[in-house]
């Protein structure tokens, strides 16, 4: 693989491992950083695609909590989940009680 550090759109969903119309959609959402210089074509920092793909390390406690059959996690459904375990943890705090598990926070 060539290691520029400017790829273009193509180059960055082969890099990615996505579909073409999934990275479309997620730099439309701005979930990916990306440079459209003349308001056309879609560029990427082979450096930002790396650090975004490191940002959300995991550390194990809530090991498959958020990831798909294959195994690998996916982009909507973890921001998904995300905001509903924030959303349920702020209405478990509001209530003033204090969920022990993960399990709790989600299922109430």
């Amino acid at each position: 693989m060539d290691f520029t550090k400017v790829l273009s759109f193509q180059q960055g969903c082969d890099y990615l491992g996505y579909k073409k119309s999934y990275v479309y959609k997620m730099t439309m959402r701005g979930i990916l950083p990306f440079s459209k210089p003349n308001g056309k074509k879609i560029y990427f920092d082979r450096d930002e695609l790396e650090s975004w793909m490191l940002r959300n390390s995991n550390s194990g406690l809530e090991t498959g909590a958020n990831k798909n059959k294959t195994g690998k996690g996916d982009e909507i459904e973890d921001l998904v989940f995300s905001s509903v375990l924030k959303a349920v943890k702020l209405t478990k705090l509001s209530e003033n009680t204090i969920p022990e598990t993960t399990n709790e926070l989600v299922n109430g």
